[in-house]
């Protein structure tokens, strides 16, 4: 679970007031479900996502993962999550398999742990055929793959992502949402960011919906389409944020 209560944080700005990415942001992920922040660019999606992998240390407020509060059990919080970012940052000539070994290692899994997380997760996630090309080499989609295992080596109970698709095809992004919804069905609790109201309609139980670092509208997006009186989430988006 992730549980956030008067959440802040700011970035100090030379010569001029700080940059307020989160204020009194209070919303809840559950497990067993995929939960999304919604919302432009500048709406403080990322920050959150970056407080909650212990990144970036709130300026006021709490943010608990999996019952650890991120400011003052950072690395049990930190154990307890796995994350995706927006660009897999994998080394251009490490293989699949010594870069899951390296982070196995340093998530503290013993070798024949790591090994038999990574043989099982590169068969699930269909790269054993690449596993041993150096990732620089690899499709967008194949390295987020890689990427996805390296977050799930460690068996996390809380997954954070940004934006998994933005960059992926119509076919990988539709299997990456079939993998997001079992790895929730399985117990874990999946929080995703994104600007897409179409995927926030299809993959989330629940959608905080962001605008300026604060949290204007929460609920399933079926009630967010009543309480708006809309036929869809992105008109229900569209209405909530004020725009035409």
């Amino acid at each position: 679970m992730i549980e956030a209560r008067g959440l802040a944080r700011w970035f100090d700005r030379p010569g001029g007031s700080p940059l307020r990415a989160l204020e009194e942001v209070t919303l809840m992920a559950r497990p067993a479900e995929v939960t999304g922040l919604l919302g432009p660019n500048g709406s403080g999606k990322s920050t959150f996502l970056r407080v909650a992998a212990g990144l970036l240390r709130p300026h006021a407020g709490t943010l608990r993962v999996a019952g650890h509060d991120v400011a003052r059990e950072p690395l049990r919080a930190r154990a307890s999550l796995g994350l995706l970012t927006e660009r897999p940052g994998l080394p251009r000539g490490a293989d699949a398999r010594w870069h899951l070994a390296l982070h196995g290692a340093l998530q503290g899994l013993a070798a024949d742990r790591a090994r038999a997380r990574s043989a099982l997760l590169l068969e699930e996630l269909r790269l054993e055929d690449v596993s041993r090309r150096p990732c620089a080499e690899l499709s967008r989609g194949t390295r987020l793959r890689v990427a996805l295992a390296r977050a799930l080596l460690h068996e996390p109970s809380v997954l954070l992502l940004d934006e998994p698709t933005a960059a992926l095809d119509i076919e990988g992004a539709a299997a990456l949402r079939s993998r997001l919804a079992a790895l929730a069905s399985s117990g874990r609790t999946v929080l995703i960011a994104t600007h897409n109201p179409h995927e926030a309609e299809a993959l989330c139980a629940c959608v905080h919906l962001l605008r300026n670092g604060r949290v204007i509208a929460s609920g399933s997006p079926r009630e967010l389409r009543r309480i708006t009186r809309t036929a869809s989430l992105e008109e229900a988006y569209f209405a909530l944020q004020g725009m035409p």
